[in-house]
């Protein structure tokens, strides 16, 4: 390079302020050793005013702009973009080879410009899959000109953003959806889209650039359901992108369900009941988070659950868990995955008698007695369900769901005698030293083999104290 020319590139190099574009003196020495003439001749005939290009100044020595025959132009085309506060590093990306060589550069320059910010559309600008796209003019509109439709506090930037993924992905763009997936996400809004890389995936521009779904004949049906069942969306998501359920027999009862899902309880029952996910209840951080525990509530049972499918009555479940109150859904999903309930022959009884329960700690006490194996094998079980649902005194009627769950007493033949003994008791009003002694009778393993144990319990219950029968007094008796 003659020392002349050199002159010119370093008064260009301090005319517009570049000296610190370069890390060091060995890499500009490296850049102005690699430059051809036509480089050269670009870089010394610019003569833009500082001030239009002061931000994106150090596009000026990118070696593939300087490449370009038309590089005075393309400087002054950039000098327009203004808007870009913030994100000035992604205008790099304008000098991407393909971009700078592509037949939309001047017209995709002008479109940004008008854009309220650029950061959005220079993600994509210089994508070749953005670049080729047969959509490209159309969704680089959309992206400059589409606001949020959130009248309250609009997120337009989580609009621009979805659509400029949807935008630059592949396989949107071979999906026959393509379009109408891009106009139903610039019109939806925020409401029902995600920033990039956001998870748990539940929105619109994710199930539009799903493999699984761009694959389903239900696609577009299943935006428009994403996009009007914002409370379900995140199982709803799982169901539609889940090979194993979107090639299931039942699959578009299972996305009916969870769409008519009116509260976010209910649709979190129902993806239980579809799905039986490993973390579920109190394992679910989001349940766990969400959920409002009073003094009456209950541990609910999660030991061997197993999926609703696997019950005959699977389609009419997914119906009537939608019309159960929010604060018992999750009791009622969890006897409808459990397989001693499922297989009980008492399940459809069970499940009526609960339906007509309102009082919380009757249902608790219910929902116990209903989750007990044993009661669940036991002769005993539907009037035991049908005592403790009419006891009011929750006193007295945790002393049956006591009884009502006891092995031995269930297999007793005095355990109808038992029940309706304790239905006798005024809990409240009796002496602790009688109260004891009933106890005893009902509850302990000597009480209840006790000769006359009949006989001291109805002594008991009418207040009079009676003598523990000792086997050795016995005994020496008999000697």
């Amino acid at each position: 390079m003659k020392n002349d020319t050199l002159k010119q590139i370093i008064e260009q190099i301090k005319k517009y302020e570049l000296t610190e574009s370069f890390s060091d003196i060995e890499e500009f020495k490296k850049w102005a050793a690699k430059l051809n003439s036509a480089q050269i001749n670009n870089f010394l005939s610019l003569d833009i005013d500082l001030e239009e290009i002061r931000e994106l100044r150090h596009l000026l020595i990118n070696s593939d702009l300087l490449s370009c025959q038309d590089y005075k132009q393309k400087v002054a085309a950039i000098s327009t973009l203004k808007n870009g506060d913030g994100c000035w590093h992604l205008y790099n990306n304008i000098c991407s080879p393909n971009f700078l060589r592509s037949k939309n550069f001047y017209k995709d320059i002008d479109m940004l410009s008008k854009a309220d910010t650029a950061r959005y559309g220079l993600w994509i600008l210089g994508e070749d899959t953005f670049i080729n796209s047969p959509y490209h003019d159309e969704d680089l509109k959309l992206l400059v000109e589409t606001h949020d439709t959130r009248e309250e506090n609009p997120l337009d930037f989580v609009v621009s953003d979805a659509i400029a993924t949807v935008a630059g992905n592949i396989d949107s763009i071979k999906s026959p959806y393509h379009q109408a997936d891009m106009k139903l996400i610039a019109t939806t809004g925020s409401d029902c889209l995600q920033m990039s890389h956001s998870y748990p995936e539940h929105s619109l521009n994710n199930l539009a650039v799903n493999k699984v779904s761009l694959a389903d004949k239900y696609h577009l049906e299943n935006m428009q359901i994403l996009a009007t069942n914002p409370i379900a969306s995140e199982f709803l998501y799982i169901i539609m992108t889940d090979p194993n359920f979107v090639k299931g027999k039942n699959y578009r009862k299972e996305v009916e369900a969870l769409a008519n899902a009116k509260s976010k309880a209910k649709a979190r029952a129902l993806y239980y009941y579809i799905v039986n996910p490993r973390r579920k209840y109190m394992s679910d951080i989001d349940y766990f988070n969400d959920c409002e525990y009073d003094v009456h509530d209950v541990h609910i049972s999660d030991r061997n659950s197993i999926a609703g499918s696997n019950d005959p009555d699977y389609i009419n479940n997914l119906i009537k868990i939608n019309k159960i109150d929010d604060k018992f859904v999750m009791y009622f999903v969890s006897l409808l995955m459990n397989p001693d309930f499922i297989n009980s022959q008492y399940k459809k009884f069970d499940l009526e008698l609960l339906h007509n329960v309102s009082d919380k700690s009757i249902f608790m006490d219910l929902y116990i007695l209903m989750t007990d194996e044993d009661s669940l094998n036991s002769i005993h079980h539907k009037k035991d369900a049908v005592i403790i649902s009419q006891t009011i005194v929750e006193n007295v009627r945790k002393l049956l769901l006591e009884k009502a769950t006891d092995e031995l007493s269930l297999n007793s033949y005095n355990h109808d005698y038992d029940m309706e003994y304790i239905l006798k008791l005024d809990v409240d009003s009796i002496d602790k030293n009688i109260y004891d002694e009933i106890y005893y009778y009902l509850f302990r393993q000597k009480g209840i083999d006790d000769p006359q144990r009949k006989e001291k319990l109805e002594k008991l219950l009418r207040g009079e104290l009676v003598e523990r029968s000792s086997s050795i007094s016995s005994y020496l008796d008999a000697l």
